[in-house]
């Protein structure tokens, strides 16, 4: 069962969907942890004033925003939640209106999301899902999600409908800001004719699950060889001196000048204040 992110309606003319978002993508990437060399101790990082040079805690911080002259300006957590107040009031997803997609370049996704119908909601959710197939068309819409307003496209995949959160107009980055881009190239028609040949030759259908990560499946058999080797050790284990001379000589030194308790200090301390 896909944990529920989300759940509200998706609104367009007078239907209603009750719906739930569930993130459609898994991260299997292998996590690896940054320890210390000496003791294999995962590293913290401390959140440290570089003006007062003191540990702060989470109760001791607060939003700012940076000026260009380096400035802040503090926003505090009361005042956030204000502004997010008529935002995340509005639990639907209202589709703005329908578009071709073909007419949306791929640069423009962000993150999918499965929409699955609530309790009632059943005939209307697939009566959709049939109509975009059929047209190949997604519908526009707004919503606020993850403490921010997000454009969507809702889309029929398979068998259910997609939410894809595309990125604003404003966050593409400009073509024209690429370094080393010719808009006045020229192409001869003989070399389109060969690449547009060897294109044609080297097509293949679409198929994704055929392929794997093998950097992530090479990590994870070098991981197990290791497991297998009982290389995994206990967090703050010592590793063993590699110098063995350099032990002898701490257990030398130990016992030429053994360890004086402080009740043995206190005594000998005693005697040499009656002998003086």
């Amino acid at each position: 069962m896909l944990h529920t992110v989300w759940k509200g309606k998706l609104a367009f003319g007078l239907i209603e969907i009750p719906i739930r978002l569930h993130a459609a993508v898994d991260d299997f990437t292998i996590k690896l942890r940054t320890i210390h060399k000496t003791c294999y101790t995962p590293i913290q990082y401390e959140k440290v004033c570089p003006a007062c040079g003191q540990e702060v805690s989470h109760d001791e911080t607060m939003k700012g925003y940076e000026t260009s002259s380096g400035r802040f300006i503090p926003i505090t957590e009361s005042e956030l939640e204000k502004l997010k107040e008529p935002f995340e009031e509005e639990k639907d997803i209202q589709l703005l209106h329908f578009i071709d997609l073909d007419e949306v370049d791929p640069l423009y996704f962000d993150r999918s999301y499965f929409l699955s119908p609530s309790e009632g909601g059943k005939k209307a959710y697939f009566l959709l899902h049939e109509a975009l197939k059929h047209s190949n068309r997604a519908g526009f819409a707004s919503l606020f999600l993850h403490s921010n307003q997000k454009l969507a496209l809702i889309r029929a995949y398979e068998n259910i409908l997609v939410m894809e959160t595309i990125h604003y107009h404003n966050e593409i980055r400009q073509i024209r800001d690429i370094p080393n881009i010719s808009f006045d190239h020229e192409v001869s028609a003989r070399d389109l004719e060969l690449t547009g040949a060897l294109i044609e030759e080297l097509t293949a259908p679409f198929q994704p699950e055929k392929y794997v990560n093998e950097y992530q499946e090479a990590l994870a058999q070098f991981i197990e060889q290791k497991l297998e080797q009982k290389e995994a050790i206990a967090i703050g284990h010592q590793p063993a001196p590699k110098d063995v001379a350099s032990l002898m000589a701490a257990l030398k030194a130990s016992l030429d000048h053994p360890i004086v308790s402080p009740q043995q200090l206190k005594q000998k301390k005693t005697v040499k204040r009656k002998e003086a």
